[in-house]
């Protein structure tokens, strides 16, 4: 088997699965590639069957996150020659062997959660995955400030010299030149991530970093801290505004010039 997260949810990394799996299955035709997609489906214009085509053979992925259903919802595909042999993990005997519904033992649910997903779905089309995707992408790209990122965006869509765009790249500060801050995720291209991206300060603990932004800024981040990734992860949505992620990007600016923290000198005893 073969486990392949398509965004890596501690940075927002996009993962090429299909590139992969396609390799893979050149290499064992019989190996089963098994993907999460949680923080990539409605999010990304993830498409279900340039993945499949790609002789991927499972994909699961929620349905709270990027799709805005209430949570306790999520999906299953699973290629139709691979459900008789794979076993539920209940012993439920209501479906057949080969109905993909025996993975889907129910008992008490929250029933609102099944009941809004039509509406989440049609919500989604109304916007458009990839008009959703390039408006994550854009609030990451100005919190973050890189100015080249921000002049790519702006050029690729033809409105780099739109009043408002610009006066939004103005109000920001590049924090990728700031010596104390450390972007953890991947910029450039845009089809290497989405919306979450995470990034470190110097002198500051994930945690730290984390509560220094809710108590004195009121901004809410995740304290990451991990073997690998240590940092804050910032996931602006659709109900944020550019004003959000300037404020953000003030914060940052802030923290990396005026409010570093110093180690008290050690005393001699």
């Amino acid at each position: 088997m073969l486990h392949l997260t398509h965004m890596i949810n501690l940075t927002g990394q996009l993962i090429p699965v299909a590139a992969i799996a396609r390799e893979a299955k050149k290499i064992n035709p019989n190996i089963f590639v098994v993907v999460d997609a949680a923080h990539s489906l409605a999010h990304t214009p993830m498409d279900m069957s340039e993945l499949r085509n790609a002789g991927i053979d499972a994909i699961g992925g929620s349905l709270h996150k990027w799709l805005c259903n209430p949570i306790g919802a999520g999906f299953l595909f699973l290629k139709q020659r691979n459900i008789r042999e794979i076993w539920p993990l209940m012993g439920d005997i209501s479906a057949d062997r080969t109905d993909i519904r025996k993975f889907e033992h129910q008992g008490t649910r929250p029933i609102q959660s099944l009941q809004t997903i039509p509406k989440a779905i049609e919500f989604h089309r109304l916007l458009g995955s990839a008009s959703k995707y390039n408006r994550l992408t854009y609030l990451k790209l100005l919190w973050i400030g890189n100015k080249q990122a921000l002049e790519n965006f702006g050029k690729g869509f033809g409105i780099l010299n739109d009043p408002l765009y610009q006066a939004n790249m103005n109000a920001v500060t590049d924090l990728t030149n700031m010596d104390s801050f450390k972007l953890q995720s991947p910029l450039l291209p845009f089809s290497r991530g989405g919306a979450i991206a995470t990034a470190a300060l110097s002198g500051y603990t994930p945690t730290e970093l984390a509560n220094t932004l809710m108590n004195k800024f009121g901004i809410f981040t995740v304290g990451i801290d991990h073997p690998v990734i240590r940092g804050v992860r910032v996931t602006p949505h659709l109900s944020n505004s550019t004003s959000d992620c300037i404020a953000l990007n003030k914060a940052f600016t802030a923290l990396c010039v005026d409010l570093i923290p110093h180690l008290e000198p050690v005393r001699n005893k």
